[in-house]
């Protein structure tokens, strides 16, 4: 594995997080009922963060911690995607799939349209927060694919190299 950067890596180490970061201070805009859907969907990459500072109180005193963490998070999975060369019809298909299926469990639980705003407030805390799990998710899955598939094929090929 070379030490420079790939130029698709380039690409993950600038979009992926900046990306993340602008629809996670949409989400704070448009957080869903008591911030549950923004805590949830932004939480997850900070969620190491209370280990170490137990965070609590206000939304507003704890969100802007949370979203930097959860930045740090995302330029760290970001760099990492990178260093594996992780092919980027891996990340994008798993991404869609992801916020897909994320924004129908949460916007389909509801049996009407109105039922699912007058929860969270509008249409936006539902894609946003889906889009924001669903890009951590896709970027850690695809991170676990590679690197599974990279780790299994040295383990193979230097057990093959022993036999032989």
């Amino acid at each position: 594995m070379s030490a420079t950067p790939s130029p698709i890596g380039w690409w993950y180490r600038l979009t992926i997080p900046w990306f993340w970061l602008v629809v996670a201070l949409i989400s704070w805009r448009y957080p869903g009922d008591e911030y549950a859907m923004f805590g949830v969907a932004n939480g997850l990459p900070s969620a190491w963060i209370s280990v170490w500072i137990g965070v609590s109180g206000e939304p507003d005193d704890v969100i802007p911690i949370m979203i930097a963490c959860s930045l740090l998070s995302m330029v760290l999975v970001s760099w990492a995607m990178d260093r594996l060369r992780v092919p980027w019809w891996l990340v994008i298909p798993g991404w869609t799939v992801a916020a897909v299926v994320l924004f129908r469990l949460a916007y389909g639980s509801f049996e009407s349209h109105a039922r699912a705003i007058a929860k969270n407030g509008s249409l936006t805390a539902y894609v946003s927060a889906s889009s924001n799990l669903g890009l951590f998710l896709a970027c850690a899955g695809a991170i676990v694919l590679v690197g599974g598939y990279r780790a299994g094929r040295r383990l193979f090929t230097a057990r093959s190299a022993s036999d032989g």
